[in-house]
Order: structure tokens, then C-alpha cells, then sequence
């Protein structure tokens, strides 16, 4: 003979481990999120020091230009 309280602690025990499941999916998800971002942030910096390089070397050509005239 099964007992109530044993079926319960069954469905709790199938609910925490799903709930557990996706806890832990969720936090790697979020670990990703923050190394995406980590990325992303490190590709903006990448990004600026390049386009102020950029801009120096037109500056440069400017310069020459002007002096060629």
C-alpha cells in the first residue's frame, strides 16, 4: 500500500529536479550573457582605438596634401 505523503514527496522530488535542471541552465545562460558582453565591450574598445587611428592617418594625408599645394 502506497501512502499520500509518499506520492507527494515523489512529485517534489521530480519538480526539484527539473526545477534544479533549469536553475543550473539558467545560470550558464547567464555566464554566457556576461562573457558576451565582456566581448562586446572589448570589441567597442578595439573598435574606437582603431577608428581614432583612423583618423590620425587622415589627418597625416591632409597635412601632406596641404603642404603639396
Amino acid at each position: 500500500m502506497v501512502k499520500d505523503n509518499q506520492k507527494i514527496i515523489g512529485v517534489l522530488n521530480e519538480l526539484q529536479g527539473t526545477l534544479s535542471h533549469s536553475k543550473a541552465l539558467r545560470t550558464d545562460l547567464e555566464q554566457q550573457l556576461i562573457n558576451a558582453d565582456a566581448e562586446i565591450d572589448k570589441l567597442q574598445g578595439q573598435l574606437t582605438r582603431a577608428k581614432e587611428y583612423r583618423a590620425k592617418l587622415e589627418g597625416g594625408i591632409d597635412v601632406i596634401d596641404e603642404l603639396n599645394k
